[in-house]
């Protein structure tokens, strides 16, 4: 069976979102909805080789830490 790159980053985020409820943490999640973000890409068409969505997936994964994540840990502290 061979898999699309979209569906194999889409199943990637989804087990990064299950693995941060057994490890709570705040910190798979944004791994998680940056493997989504790389699979909306790659089915849109914008990231069409494998360089170019390991190059996308470390850099929206930082962006998505680095600016949500003290939002979302003061929210969830609430």
């Amino acid at each position: 069976m061979d898999l699309d790159p979209e569906a194999v980053w889409f199943l990637v985020g989804l087990v990064l979102m299950v693995l941060e409820l057994a490890a709570p943490g705040a910190v798979l999640v944004f791994f998680g909805a940056a493997a989504w973000i790389v699979a909306l890409m790659t089915y849109l068409g914008f990231t069409v080789s494998l360089i170019s969505q390991l190059i996308l997936f470390p850099s929206v994964s930082a962006a998505l830490l680095l600016s949500l994540r003290k939002l979302t840990k003061q929210k969830l502290l609430q």
